[in-house]
C-alpha cells in the first residue's frame, strides 16, 4: 500500500530533480564563466613596461600577447556559442541530461584551453626577464595579491 502512494508522485519528483540538475549545471556553468574571465583579466595588470624591459624584450612579449589575442578570438566565439546553447537547453523542459553534460563538457574544454594559453604566455614573458626583472614581476605579484585580499 505504501508504494502506490509513491507511485504518483514519481514524474513530480523526476521533474523536480530535473529541475534541480539543470539548475547546478547554471550554477556550475556560471562560475566557470567567472572564473576563466577573472583569470585572464589576472593576468593583464602586470605593468611590464614597468620592469625596464630592453627592445628585444618589449617585442618579443608583444608577439606573445598577440599570440595570446589570437587563440582567445579563436576560442571565445566557441565558448559564448556553448554557454548560450547551454542556457537555452536549461530552460527547456525537455533538455537530456546527457545533452547537457556534453555542453558543459565542451565549455569546460574551452575555457582550460585559455587558462592554458593564459598560463604558457605567461611563462613565456618570464622566461625572457633577467633575474632582477623577474624580482621585480614577483615584487608585482605580491602587491596585486595582497591589494585583492
Amino acid at each position: 500500500m505504501l508504494s502506490c502512494l509513491f507511485i504518483p508522485l514519481t514524474p513530480v519528483l523526476n521533474r523536480l530533480i530535473s529541475q534541480g540538475f539543470k539548475t547546478l549545471m547554471l550554477v556550475l556553468t556560471l562560475s566557470a564563466t567567472v572564473n576563466v574571465t577573472f583569470y585572464a583579466q589576472a593576468q593583464a595588470p602586470v605593468d611590464w613596461n614597468a620592469l625596464n624591459l630592453n627592445a628585444n624584450q618589449r617585442q618579443s612579449i608583444q608577439q606573445l600577447e598577440s599570440q595570446w589575442q589570437e587563440k582567445y578570438q579563436h576560442v571565445h566565439p566557441r565558448l559564448r556559442t556553448e554557454r548560450e546553447r547551454l542556457r537555452q537547453m536549461m530552460q527547456n523542459e525537455t533538455a537530456g541530461e546527457s545533452d547537457v553534460i556534453q555542453i558543459q563538457n565542451n565549455i569546460q574544454q574551452s575555457e582550460g584551453e585559455l587558462r592554458d594559453e593564459a598560463m604558457r604566455i605567461f611563462m613565456r614573458k618570464k622566461t625572457l626577464l633577467n633575474e632582477e626583472q623577474r624580482q621585480q614581476l614577483h615584487q608585482q605579484m605580491m602587491m596585486r595579491r595582497h591589494g585583492r585580499q
